[in-house]
């Protein structure tokens, strides 16, 4: 497959990724989950050159970062550049925030919830990097003092090659 590349890195991808998001959440959430045939599409993904394996803690939530780890448990880590997600917040209707446009979902972006945010999602996908690790919008009122400031502390813990970090 063709590859690209992203970031100043220079983090190198097929040009087509799996977001594995419909695997857990969002899609048709009145069919069971079928657990074995997403871990098939995202090792057939892999065998076609699909390298970026996207994710996020919010989806499920936590769930699709558990699926993804399993799939790339046994040797299939290494042929992935795993991408996951930090600030959306969806697992109680206490984070939910009246004037998002997500109902039942809300933001926190706060450097607290980003370094917290990693150890959980390392443990559930059962590695000790990620490759891309995003920030899904801001949390108002939270102010940073230098653009670099914000992924810091966190990316001693990802270790990621590249972000997607808005600015």
């Amino acid at each position: 497959m063709r590859t690209t590349t992203l970031g100043s890195k220079g983090l190198e991808v097929g040009v087509i990724g799996l977001g594995c998001m419909g695997m857990t959440y969002s899609y048709d959430m009145q069919t069971p989950r079928d657990d074995a045939t997403s871990i098939a599409v995202i090792h057939q993904a892999l065998d076609l050159g699909m390298t970026l394996i996207d994710t996020a803690d919010a989806y499920g939530p936590y769930t699709n970062e558990v699926l993804v780890g399993r799939a790339l448990a046994g040797g299939h880590r290494d042929r992935a550049v795993l991408a996951t997600k930090v600030g959306l917040l969806t697992d109680s209707p206490q984070t939910a925030n009246p004037a998002s446009t997500s109902p039942g979902a809300s933001r926190d972006g706060r450097p607290e919830h980003v370094r917290e945010s990693i150890d959980g999602s390392l443990r559930r996908l059962g590695t000790d990097h990620v490759d891309l690790y995003q920030q899904t919008g801001w949390t108002r009122g939270c102010r940073w003092r230098r653009p670099g400031e914000r992924w810091r502390r966190p990316w001693r813990r990802a270790r990621p090659a590249s972000s997607a970090c808005p600015r």
